[in-house]
C-alpha cells in the first residue's frame, strides 16, 4: 500500500512504484486544493482537476481507479487548523481542531485495516512539508494495528529542497537505491506531463522536472561528489522507518530548520508549536 498526502508525490518515485504489484492500493490523504488560487480556479473545481490527473498518470503507471483512494481532506483547512494551534485559541477550540486530525487518522487507519498490507510505502519524516510528515505518523500508526506490516519511507525534500529526493548524509540505518531503464524514465516524465496544475507554481511536479538540475548541485554540494544530471533523476530512494523515532522531535533539532519558507497566510509553519501537538493528540 502507498500512502500520499498531495497527488503527484507518486512521481517522486514512479520508478519504484511501477515495480509494485498489480494489486498494490494507493491512498492521498488531502485533496491537493492549496495551489488553487495560483490558477484563480476554486478550490473545489482545482482539487477536482488534480484528481483527474492522478488517475490519469497512474493509468500511465500501470494502475486503474479501482486501486485509487482519495479521502480528500482540503489542504487549506489543514493548514488553517495548524496555524490556529499557535493562536492561543480557547480550550475548546484547541481540541476541535486535534479532533479533525485524529480523524484523519482514524480514516487512514480504516484504509490500512480494510487492505491489511504486508508494505507500505510512505513519505520520508524530514521537516519539509507538515503535510507529509503527518501523513507519514498517520501510516506507521495504522501499520502498528498490524502484526507483521513493515514500513518503508521515500524522501522527497527538506531544509528548502537543499536536500532533494535522497536521504541526507547524516541518516542512520539502511538506504535502498533503484536505478531507472530508459522506459522507466520514458514513464516518469510521462507521468509528471499529465499534472498541468503543477507546472504554473511551485508544486513538486514542477521542481521534479528540474531535479536532474536541482538535485545534482546539491547532492554535489553535500557529498563532495560530482554525479550526472540524468543519473540522479533515474536513481530513487528508500528505506525502512526506524523503530524508535521521536516523533515528538524537531527531524533536524531546531525548530527554524523546519517547513523552511512554508507558512499559512504569512505565519511561519511551527514544527514544535503547530505540529507536536497534534503528534501528542494521535500518539495518545
Amino acid at each position: 500500500m502507498v500512502i500520499l498526502a498531495h497527488q503527484d508525490d507518486e512521481a517522486t518515485f514512479a520508478g519504484v512504484v511501477g515495480r509494485l504489484p498489480s494489486d498494490t492500493r494507493f491512498l492521498w490523504v488531502t485533496n491537493g486544493d492549496g495551489l488553487s488560487d495560483e490558477l484563480g480556479m476554486p478550490d473545489a473545481a482545482y482539487a477536482e482537476k488534480r484528481r483527474l490527473e492522478t488517475i490519469s498518470a497512474m493509468e500511465i503507471a500501470g494502475f486503474g481507479p479501482d486501486r485509487l483512494t482519495f479521502l480528500g481532506f482540503s489542504e487549506k483547512d489543514i493548514y488553517a487548523k495548524l496555524a490556529s494551534l499557535d493562536d492561543g485559541d480557547p480550550v475548546f477550540q484547541r481540541s476541535a481542531v486535534l479532533n479533525h486530525f485524529k480523524d484523519m487518522s482514524a480514516r487512514v487507519t480504516a484504509e490500512v485495516l480494510a487492505f491489511r498490507p504486508e508494505i507500505i510505502f510512505t513519505h520520508a519524516w524530514q521537516g519539509g512539508q507538515p503535510e507529509h510528515d503527518l501523513t507519514h505518523l498517520m501510516a506507521i500508526l495504522a501499520a502498528k494495528k498490524l502484526p507483521s506490516c513493515q514500513v518503508f519511507e521515500v524522501p522527497e525534500y527538506e531544509l528548502a529542497y537543499t536536500v532533494f529526493l535522497r536521504f541526507p548524509p547524516w541518516r542512520v540505518g539502511p538506504v535502498y537505491e533503484i536505478c531507472l531503464s530508459p522506459s522507466e524514465m520514458d514513464v516518469k516524465r510521462r507521468m509528471l506531463d499529465r499534472y498541468e496544475t503543477q507546472k504554473h507554481g511551485l508544486g513538486l511536479s514542477r521542481i521534479l522536472a528540474t531535479a536532474g538540475d536541482v538535485g545534482a548541485m546539491a547532492w554535489s554540494l553535500l557529498t563532495r561528489r560530482r554525479i550526472q544530471r540524468f543519473r540522479f533523476a533515474a536513481r530513487e530512494h528508500f528505506g525502512p522507518v526506524p523503530a524508535d523515532r521521536n516523533y515528538r522531535a524537531c527531524p533536524h533539532g531546531a525548530d527554524r530548520l523546519e517547513y523552511i519558507g512554508d507558512d499559512w497566510q504569512k505565519k511561519p509553519i511551527s514544527y514544535s508549536r503547530m505540529v507536536v501537538p497534534v503528534v501528542c493528540a494521535l500518539e495518545q
